[in-house]
């Protein structure tokens, strides 16, 4: 989300974009066994993460270490997977026995959207739709939902839980996208816990609006100090709104340029626009330990780029 974080809760309309770090699910039928089985791999940047036994209507999980971190990660596949079955009953129904191999393009610590790639490739295989799959899961916007297939920028406006969210879909490519950078913080969130405390009914009007007109105008702009300005602007709005003072008077005080937070609290990635010449915004990012940093074009994808998605 490039615009919108927090505020989208509220009905700020949000600008964001997909990137070209995704996950592929693979999915075949390993033909007839004795009762529902599914043997579920999941794989990060090529290397094994997971490999678990899902069985029975429950999906009971088994074939994994206890209290290890990939049990954690097959207990929300689990999760994912009886709500896709709750939605569709004939999901995962009968006595096949079926093999599963999801291929994670990104670290888990990115925040690049694991859980909302994995529940889009499931709500797919299952043929529900993925918002209410997500609805049903997760008390987020759904924005990431509406980039998990997209090959284009989009705006979004979040109407409230279960609800047909607003998606217009953009093209985002700005002239003076090789000013922009998204640098890893190192500081990963999950979501659903850093927004527990925010009230988005509390929200003023006036910030819902004001965020909604800079979503509408980073789209737009081609200038890079016009977007500069609407970066510093919008660290200000919700800083007033969150408690948290922008990123860049915490952490960044000697960027040349602006620096934006794009995850929940900080977390995640971070958005940095400056005219410096892309060696000394490296240089500068590296000497404050900040090694993962992705120009544009780098995370974006192209227009004439296609996502695979394959079942």
């Amino acid at each position: 989300m490039i615009s919108g974080e927090y505020l989208v809760l509220s009905g700020a309309t949000a600008l964001a974009m997909p990137v070209r770090f995704g996950q592929v699910l693979r999915v075949e039928s390993s033909g007839k066994g004795d009762g529902i089985r599914l043997n579920w791999t999941s794989r990060v940047r090529g290397r094994e993460y997971m490999n678990a036994m899902f069985t029975g209507r429950e999906m009971d999980v088994s074939n994994i270490e206890p209290g290890s971190e990939p049990e954690r990660s097959a207990g929300y596949i689990r999760r994912v997977l009886l709500a896709a079955m709750d939605l569709n009953p004939q999901f995962l129904s009968g006595q096949l026995s079926w093999i599963a191999e999801a291929d994670l393009e990104f670290e888990l610590d990115w925040g690049l959207g694991s859980s909302s790639s994995l529940i889009s490739n499931v709500a797919y295989w299952a043929g529900v739709s993925p918002y209410e799959l997500f609805f049903n899961l997760s008390r987020g916007s759904g924005y990431d939902i509406a980039c998990a297939r997209s090959n284009n920028a989009v705006l979004y406006k979040y109407l409230g839980p279960g609800e047909q969210p607003q998606v217009r879909d953009i093209n985002f490519s700005p002239p003076f996208c090789d000013r922009l950078y998204f640098v890893y913080s190192g500081k990963k969130q999950n979501t659903d816990e850093a927004i527990q405390d925010f009230r988005p009914g509390k929200v003023p009007t006036r910030a819902i609006n004001e965020i909604s007109a800079i979503s509408e105008k980073m789209a737009e702009t081609e200038s890079i100090d016009t977007f500069m300005d609407l970066v510093r602007t919008h660290e200000e709005i919700t800083a007033g709104i969150t408690g948290v003072g922008p990123v860049k008077e915490r952490e960044f005080r000697n960027f040349p340029g602006e620096v934006k937070q794009l995850g929940a609290w900080g977390g995640d990635f971070l958005l940095a626009a400056s005219n410096a010449g892309r060696d000394k915004v490296m240089d500068y990012f590296k000497s404050t330990g900040k090694e993962t940093v992705f120009s544009f074009n780098e995370m974006a994808i192209r227009k004439d780029e296609q996502k695979e998605h394959e079942k």
